[in-house]
């Protein structure tokens, strides 16, 4: 028996696997119960390519024999090489219940149970993974290999809650990690961001003991953080402290009206007030603070600063949203306060050269320049000069700025100094172009003249972008990156690529060149060149950036059907805050077949964004796929997007789910309206691959095909190549 379980082994040794298995069944059968003999004979089964049945022996053994460690590690090994095999973990459980026998078999036991908690993993029974590791760290809390799974997993835990916006298992897991390596960088990272998330939530729900603790939490975490020390002394103030401080601060000065600490603290307590005004959204109430605390002092520049602070998002807010008297007011509201302001000036100006008053706008930006100390940045007046129609200045300016090194922000400015409306006619361009051809000379050679007449041509200037190619790419290649986004929206992908490359090696860190050359491969079917473009972003972009890149790769899976891909990636987005991950995990989870957790993660997506059209278009569908069809048409509904041709890339994918469940609630005639509205192109393209011909059949099937795809644009090319 021992002579045939012996050769067995060196059969197995030598690589001879069928060899072996029939010595040791030979061995088996003459007697042998060794229970090394069985393992032995599972492993040959795992060599020859029978998982299944060598799972079984595996199985086996662990019943006869449940203390023989090493059938816990083959079976464990098994599963992380095949893959799951049904049953297979739920023999490996034995484990968690054993306690080891002597003092070496402490260790074995320890190296059995990390390979079960990685089997577990590999098929996402993470309570047991879990379960197993502390177990093992129990048994040997040196063990290395099992802390560091255990803080991989936990941490995996962690991300997953955040996610989910499940704050306290988040906290619970990020501690546990903590306790395990309290220089974990990341998990100390992560953790502060959610005490400060659930101080905010404290704050909001009035909740004061609850935040002073948190925000004492992370003080700990973070000793040096002045801004969480600033934050709790507002929380104790704010805890019936700050009233009682106010009133006791007039009352000093009612006595004592010179007494100039007071004022000092009294202003400061108002500071602190409006503060607090302002993250409530009370504007008008810390606008009336902080005008107090001008009153007390009146010469106060720190004061009057934050007065004007409070007051210029609302001029940019109502300024980009279209809304020009609004932003005029506020502006002037600003020059009021300091009518040296050469920023609200030029606000101003701006809003009345965009009204069409181009005669008061020019004159009220020349003031802005006049007034200028220093306050408007080179880009800023490089935008006045330009809208002025001081284009020689302005070029010059430009030229300084390329001096000095361009930042992104002053190439995006480079794009549109004049800030044109969409709805402006095509004439305005035409005529503006005209003036900067006649300023510059119209045979000039300069390469600004051929940026902005492919800018003002519209794609009729895409040439213009090939006469570029005759200046100093070191110092104007930046210039090919709006070219290649413009090629793009033109479906020309290989011109696009070429000159997102130019762009690139000007500014190789422009990590939005990287993405957008990543989609013009994607376009060009070129999925593993895309992916490298998203690693280049990676590796380019500053810390800040990292989550909003890897939701743009999230996508990417989601856009090629690679949804468990794109749903590991966007967990990790989500983690960070990138806004634009949190809908594309939800439509990973809905291709995945979790419409419930999708429309959750949706509901929550439109609560925080609330004009994310793509969002709407995911939650439609949703719905829809649950059954809650009238629900789905509200939310697909033309008035939830305003005006469709404002949000058209998604408007056709709206289209494809309202027909869907207008069908589905017996609305026939109305389906077909919206069947009828999708671009003919697109209806064809789905006859052609799939051979349908009833509209259910197609509009069903132009779902599938699209895989994660919800917008159109030149984007259509990644699923209708």
């Amino acid at each position: 028996m021992m002579e045939a379980m012996q050769l067995g082994i060196e059969r197995f040794n030598g690589g001879r696997y069928e060899e072996a298995l029939r010595c040791f069944r030979r061995a088996f059968e003459a007697g042998e119960r060794d229970p090394q003999l069985k393992c032995f004979m599972a492993h040959a089964l795992n060599s020859l390519g029978r998982p299944r049945q060598a799972a079984a022996a595996f199985a086996s053994l662990i019943h006869e024999a449940p203390r023989h460690l090493p059938a816990y590690a083959g079976l464990a090994n098994l599963i992380l090489q095949r893959g799951r095999i049904a049953g297979a973990s739920q023999n490996l459980r034995r484990a968690l219940r054993l306690a080891p026998d002597r003092k070496d078999g402490r260790g074995r036991l320890v190296e059995a149970l990390r390979a079960c908690a990685q089997a577990w993993r590999s098929e996402g029974d993470a309570a047991s993974a879990e379960a197993a590791l502390r177990k093992a760290l129990a048994l040997n809390p040196r063990d290395k290999g099992s802390r560091d799974l255990l803080v991989e997993a936990l941490s995996q835990r962690a991300q997953s809650h955040l996610s989910e916006g499940e704050l306290e298992p988040a906290e619970e897991a990020l501690r546990a990690v903590l306790a395990l390596e309290p220089r974990h960088a990341q998990a100390r990272c992560s953790l502060v961001a959610v005490l400060r998330r659930r101080a905010e939530g404290f704050v909001t729900a009035n909740e004061v003991k609850s935040a002073e603790k948190v925000l004492r939490e992370l003080l700990v975490l973070e000793p040096s953080n002045e801004e969480s020390r600033f934050e709790l002394i507002k929380m104790l103030l704010s805890a019936g402290k700050l009233d009682e401080a106010e009133r006791s601060l007039r009352r000093s000065l009612a006595r004592n009206p010179r007494d100039e600490g007071s004022r000092t603290a009294l202003i400061k307590v108002l500071w602190l007030s409006a503060q607090r005004c302002a993250t409530a959204g009370e504007l008008e109430k810390a606008e009336r603070r902080l005008r107090e605390a001008l009153s007390i002092d009146p010469g106060n520049a720190q004061t009057r600063q934050r007065l004007i602070a409070l007051i210029r998002p609302g001029v940019r807010e109502h300024k980009s949203a279209g809304r020009r008297k609004a932003a005029s007011a506020l502006s002037r509201k600003i020059l009021r306060i300091d009518p040296a302001d050469a920023r609200a000036r030029m606000t101003l100006g701006d809003v009345l050269f965009s009204s069409g008053k181009v005669r008061r706008g020019r004159a009220v930006l020349a003031q802005a320049l006049r007034l200028d100390r220093g306050t408007l940045e080179p880009i800023d007046r490089f935008k006045v000069l330009m809208k002025l129609g001081r284009y020689k200045a302005a070029v010059a300016a430009a030229e300084r700025i390329l001096d000095k090194g361009p930042r992104l922000v002053d190439i995006r400015c480079f794009w549109d100094p004049w800030e044109w409306d969409d709805r402006r006619p095509r004439s305005s361009r035409v005529s503006e172009l005209r003036r900067f051809e006649a300023a510059i000379g119209p045979r000039a050679r300069s390469p600004w003249l051929h940026y902005y007449r492919a800018d003002l041509r519209g794609p009729e200037g895409l040439p213009e972008f090939e006469r570029l190619a005759g200046f100093s790419a070191k110092r104007y290649g930046w210039m090919f990156f709006k070219a290649g986004t413009a090629a793009l929206l033109e479906g020309r992908f290989e011109t696009a690529a070429k000159w997102f490359k130019i762009s690139l090696r000007r500014r190789p860190k422009d990590w939005r060149a990287h993405c957008f050359l990543g989609e013009a491969y994607l376009c060009l079917r070129r999925p593993r060149a895309a992916f490298q473009e998203m690693d280049r972003a990676l590796r380019a972009a500053p810390d800040s950036e990292g989550a909003q890149i890897q939701a743009w790769r999230g996508a990417f899976d989601l856009w090629l059907g690679n949804y468990k891909k794109a749903l590991a990636r966007l967990n990790i987005a989500c983690g960070a805050g990138a806004q634009c991950a949190f809908c594309w995990r939800a439509g990973a989870l809905l291709k995945l077949g979790k419409p419930a957790q999708a429309l959750k993660q949706l509901d929550l997506t439109l609560s925080r964004y609330p004009l994310d059209f793509e969002a709407y278009v995911w939650r439609g569908e949703a719905k829809r796929e649950l059954g809650l069809y009238e629900e789905a048409l509200e939310d697909l509904d033309e008035k939830t997007f305003k005006d469709p041709r404002r949000v058209a890339p998604v408007w056709l994918w709206a289209l494809f789910n309202r027909s869907l469940a207008k069908l589905a609630l017996g609305d026939r005639e109305g389906a077909k309206t919206d069947f009828d509205a999708i671009p003919a192109f697109v209806v064809d393209h789905i006859r052609k691959r799939t051979g349908l011909e009833r509209m259910e059949d197609i509009l069903k099937a132009g779902l599938r095909l699209s895989r994660g795809f919800r917008r159109d644009e030149y984007r259509q090319a990644i699923w209708m190549a």
